[in-house]
């Protein structure tokens, strides 16, 4: 069973191998001392780590199906210093949350971390997770029993298992989440639902991890469905929906204000909040579904100018069923 919900490019190093150790996280293997190919990565509905072709829409296996039956959409994040695609899964037998890291070269499991948090309706609601390339440490919400079920934003050493805590919200759990980390400002960007006099907002709330401070809440007037950072503009690129129009912005985490960049033709439908980008290029990837012509209800996967909003590659990827369509992705340099 996968559940589909709705939801950040580092600096590149090159580093060898990575052991992972400890008692609260295992590894299965060292990391391949060889740097995988960069390029497009994601999940398979299998799952399994998969590249994806943005030229072709070709995908192609990474590695074997591994045994994390639960997964949601762009629940992921990648360490493009050690290779290791992370997200979180939930094994059926154990019925607990886990960072699950991936050797990007063989597609192996070489981390398993546990989270705290607990089990909701569907996987991955009101959960996110980032990657901080200065610390090498993962950023993750989801809610906490020790918390009073509260929404909790963690950080944690995906090798040692040691975890840090950062903020506690109360807000509300909404299926079109969305995330994304500042590493220029330190700031994690998470979305979630608030009661506003007896009706329900989606906000956008903005934290500082090194110090837990709330830097900003504002509504999502504009309806944001993915968020990267751009390491070029110092600015997270968002792509939106506002008045009718899949919309390309910019939102600055200084004074949370949003700069539009231009509007993406022939698309509106996103596939959830999934999207990568590629800052060498300064294309934006995300999964679409084209609303006209001989292929209208199929997903395709698109490419957008970051500066322009023009749309530069469009190759189908699935079908209108999404059956067949990757959970998440990512790039690495």
């Amino acid at each position: 069973m996968i559940c589909r919900s709705i939801s950040v490019t580092a600096l590149v190093a090159f580093a060898a191998i990575v052991a992972a150790t400890a008692s609260s996280s295992s590894s299965s293997s060292l990391v391949s001392a060889a740097r995988p190919p960069s390029g497009l990565y994601g999940l398979s509905p299998a799952p399994a780590l998969v590249r994806v072709d943005p030229k072709t829409g070709n995908v192609t296996n990474v590695g074997p199906t591994i045994a994390f039956e639960l997964i949601a959409q762009q629940l992921a994040t990648i360490d493009p210093i050690n290779a290791i695609f992370y997200f979180i899964g939930l094994n059926v037998t154990s019925q607990r949350n886990t960072i699950v890291g991936l050797d990007m070269n063989t597609g192996r499991v070489v981390v398993e971390t546990p989270l705290p948090f607990i089990l909701g309706t569907f996987v991955g609601v009101g959960e996110v997770l980032d990657f901080d390339p200065e610390t090498r440490k993962l950023i993750a919400m989801g809610r906490e029993a020790s918390q009073g079920n509260a929404h909790h934003i963690l950080t944690i050493d995906p090798l040692t298992g040691q975890r840090q805590d950062i903020a506690r919200i109360g807000g509300i759990d909404v299926i079109e989440r969305i995330s994304g980390f500042d590493q220029s400002a330190g700031i994690e960007w998470v979305s979630l639902a608030v009661n506003k006099s007896g009706s329900v907002e989606v906000d956008l709330f903005a934290f500082n991890v090194r110090s837990g401070q709330l830097v900003h809440q504002i509504p999502d007037k504009l309806n944001v469905d993915s968020m990267v950072f751009d390491q070029a503009t110092g600015k997270m690129a968002c792509l939106a929906y506002a008045g009718n129009s899949r919309v390309l912005v910019n939102l600055n985490s200084r004074d949370a204000s949003f700069q539009t960049v231009g509007t993406v033709p022939s698309y509106l439908v996103m596939d959830s909040s999934i999207s990568a980008f590629d800052f060498k290029t300064r294309v934006l990837y995300a999964i679409f579904q084209q609303s006209a012509g001989s292929h209208a209800g199929n997903f395709f996967l698109v490419g957008v100018n970051s500066e322009t909003a023009a749309v530069v590659s469009s190759v189908e990827l699935c079908q209108e069923d999404l059956s067949d369509c990757p959970l998440s992705l990512e790039y690495l340099p």
